[in-house]
């Protein structure tokens, strides 16, 4: 699928725009089928979210229109404004979802590090100390492991989930300040 860009006019700084466009059958194509209430209230279906992420693979710079288009004479003006408002609100809601959660794993990476660094100085000194009695030498055993556990744990948290969630976190990242539009096609459309 060949995807237009479109350069915005301005003397610096241009801006490209990547226009990206769905053809659906009905506007209930978007929204879950399993779902009876109505387009305000409904989930989206996870077979259109797949598809524009499909798309959006193709791309790889920020996708900033979303053009749905729909059979010719059975587009309903209020139902796409309220589609849109769904789709918009959803893209930034799940892009500041991951956000957050990427931000409470890399926080949480950070403390458990640094938790295990520490018990591995306190487990280094008291072996600097050379004491010979029992708690000393529980408090050495208990350290040592329990240090690099944490300190390895830490680094994991840091390093795999950014691997793990960066095709999602991207995704989103690109689709939250989409435009969506809706045009027609078939008989009379352009």
């Amino acid at each position: 699928m060949k995807v237009p860009r479109v350069k915005l006019p301005g003397a610096r700084g241009q801006e490209e725009i990547t226009h990206v466009s769905l053809w659906i059958d009905t506007y209930d194509d978007i929204f879950s089928g399993f779902d009876p209430r109505s387009f305000s209230e409904r989930a989206l279906s996870d077979d259109f979210i797949m598809q524009v992420r499909k798309v959006s693979k193709e791309i790889r710079t920020k996708i900033s229109v979303l053009k749905l288009l729909v059979p010719a004479g059975t587009q309903h003006t209020e139902h796409e404004r309220m589609i849109r408002k769904r789709l918009q609100n959803y893209f930034y809601n799940m892009y500041q979802q991951l956000y957050e959660e990427y931000r409470s794993v890399k926080v949480r990476g950070v403390y458990f590090t640094i938790s295990g660094l520490s018990l591995m100085i306190i487990a280094s000194y008291l072996s600097y100390l050379n004491l010979a009695d029992f708690y000393t030498s529980l408090l050495l055993v208990l350290s040592e492991p329990g240090g690099w556990f944490l300190f390895w744990t830490g680094l994991d948290h840091l390093v795999t989930f950014s691997r793990s969630q960066k095709n999602e976190m991207d995704f989103y990242t690109r689709m939250s300040n989409v435009h969506v539009e809706f045009g027609a096609y078939g008989s009379g459309s352009q």
